[in-house]
């Protein structure tokens, strides 16, 4: 536990050193983000629908994020729309993929493990899924939608004579740029999380497609393809928002 406050201050003085003020709000959004998460495992826990709480925690995060940090603006509102409208898009997709591949509850790897327990806690495992599927995404969807609705504005401020058509494409092509990095942190992000499980599924003699095949590992790669579906989508949703608001604004 000391080593968790030691690294918590290093990161709290790091963040308040070089991001100054939003620093360190972003430091303080970070811990309520967490609360918000352990309050959800116990709303989750009193049987709380999963999936109207996924809807709920991910705007509410989103919601918190945008607006404690970046203020009331016409980017942060552009934002908030956009990735409401790209999360209710991925809540359609996890809903039709996760019970269509019927990738919930344990798999034969885990029987073992939990042999012991009774399963009859009373929770859907498929909303469960859909759950933790769609909270994971929503981070990178976030940090795409404020990155782009930020640079429209800005080139917005300097070129206060831009079209639509201008502001829109300005978007896109930084847009672009942000697609290469955010796919791959997402992509080292879930590597780094199943890596372990990777070395598991080898030690029990699994061939690749066996491994493709396995439960425990098709819920991972489905939370990474509908996490890197969402980031690509919020681009052109984020840019066209964005532009449709600052040229209504005029």
């Amino acid at each position: 536990m000391t080593t968790f406050w030691a690294l918590s201050f290093i990161l709290f003085l790091l963040m308040l050193l070089i991001g100054g003020k939003r620093g360190a709000k972003s430091f303080f959004a970070l811990y309520v983000n967490i609360l918000i998460l352990i309050i959800t495992v116990f709303l989750l826990y009193f049987k709380v629908d999963p999936i109207l709480l996924a809807l709920i925690v991910s705007i509410l995060i989103s919601a918190f994020n945008l607006y404690f940090i970046n203020g009331i603006h016409l980017k942060t509102n552009a934002s908030f729309l956009s990735i409401s409208l790209v999360m209710c898009l991925l809540f359609l997709l996890t809903l039709l993929f996760t019970m269509h591949l019927g990738l919930q509850g344990f798999s034969e790897e885990e029987w073992e493990e939990i042999g012991v327990y009774s399963l009859h806690i009373g929770i859907n495992f498929y909303q469960i899924a859909v759950f933790t599927t769609i909270i994971a995404a929503v981070g990178a969807i976030l940090d795409t939608t404020i990155s782009v609705a930020s640079s429209i504005y800005e080139y917005y401020t300097h070129f206060k004579e831009a079209t639509f058509k201008e502001l829109y494409a300005n978007g896109l092509a930084v847009g672009k740029g942000i697609l290469s990095a955010t796919s791959t942190t997402l992509f080292f992000a879930y590597l780094g999380s199943y890596l372990t499980l990777i070395i598991w599924l080898i030690t029990l003699n699994y061939s690749l497609l066996d491994t493709l095949n396995s439960k425990v590992f098709g819920l991972e790669i489905i939370a990474t393809l509908i996490g890197g579906i969402g980031v690509i989508v919020a681009v052109p949703v984020t840019a066209y928002i964005t532009s449709y608001l600052i040229k209504k604004q005029r």
